[in-house]
């Protein structure tokens, strides 16, 4: 018996990659919205402190997973009051789910 793992068919490994290389779009999409819902919650004008502190979480998300930067989307969503904030949290944990699944 090899010990050398089974190769995928190429074709069904470029695909994989495909979808997979998709949900690296998704993070970064999710970081941009996560950016600009936050920016609302800093007021018209924030002090040094707040700016700070703004700052600080936009670098944490920097390297985040998909799961948390999902989590932390639904949280500023709620926070914003986003209409249908609800509808679209299912549909990314589903797709966070999914993604778990494939991966």
């Amino acid at each position: 018996m090899s010990r050398t793992p089974s190769r995928l068919p190429d074709d069904f490994a470029a695909a994989l990659g495909h979808a997979i290389a998709s949900f690296g779009f998704l993070e970064e999409a999710l970081k941009r919205a996560i950016f600009a819902l936050s920016l609302d919650g800093l007021g018209k004008r924030p002090d040094d402190r707040a700016v700070a502190s703004f700052l600080q979480r936009m670098e944490d998300i920097a390297d985040d997973t998909l799961g948390t930067l999902i989590d932390q989307f639904i949280k500023q969503m709620a926070r914003a009051q986003v209409r249908g904030h609800d509808h679209i949290a299912a549909d990314l944990r589903k797709t966070r789910h999914h993604r778990n699944l494939l991966c």
